[in-house]
């Protein structure tokens, strides 16, 4: 940030005016007689935009216009280059006052995370021995959004309880009727020893 001196030069017959975020800076649009050299002393922050409009108009005569700015850290005063000029441009959309634009954008979930996967069901406790046992997920990414834009993942599921021996017993995970679009699934799995304790793993 620094204070800065901004000089808008032009020929006999021209004439120029400078705003900065609205404001008329320099204000001189009626052609004199001669060069003419006006200058104004701003204040500007570093990384900020600003709104810089700059009319001209020539009346007779030769024409020349040259905006130039010096501060502690430009001398001599130069002209300031395009590196720091940007133009607006419309992207598309249309907002509510003057200048103003919006896009829709839509955001979708990222990755399913197994780990902020939400199981229901007493089947994550309590299993008969000999039946079927159901769970339900709902897939969610890592942020706590729901799945809803990755397809069918049942294949990228793995199910399986770990009996006291370390025997595996495979369970299976299918759609819950909508292929996945709306991030519901379930879970199955049956066991048949009652006598033991089992573990539910799920990935």
């Amino acid at each position: 940030s620094e204070t800065f001196t901004i000089f808008a030069t032009i020929e006999g017959g021209s004439g120029v005016r400078l705003s900065l975020n609205g404001d008329v800076i320099i204000d001189e649009f009626d052609p004199l007689d001669g060069e003419s050299d006006p200058f104004v002393i701003v204040q500007l922050s570093a990384n900020t935009f600003y709104d810089l409009v700059l009319e001209f108009r020539e009346q007779s005569g030769a024409s020349k216009l040259l905006l130039e700015w010096e501060s502690a850290s430009i001398v001599p005063r130069t002209a300031i280059a395009g590196d720091y000029l940007y133009y607006e441009k419309h992207i598309g959309g249309s907002g509510s006052g003057s200048g103003q634009s919006y896009a829709n954008v839509s955001i979708i979930p990222a990755t399913t995370l197994a780990s902020a996967c939400v199981l229901d069901g007493d089947a994550l406790q309590t299993a008969v021995a000999g039946q079927n046992m159901s769970i339900s997920i709902t897939t969610m990414d890592a942020y706590g959004n729901i799945q809803t834009h990755a397809g069918n993942e049942e294949t990228l599921f793995a199910l399986y309880v770990l009996t006291e021996s370390a025997a595996r017993i495979n369970g299976t995970v299918l759609h819950a009727g909508s292929n996945g679009s709306d991030g519901q699934y379930t879970a199955s799995y049956a066991v048949s020893n009652a006598s033991q304790s089992h573990t539910l793993h799920l990935t």
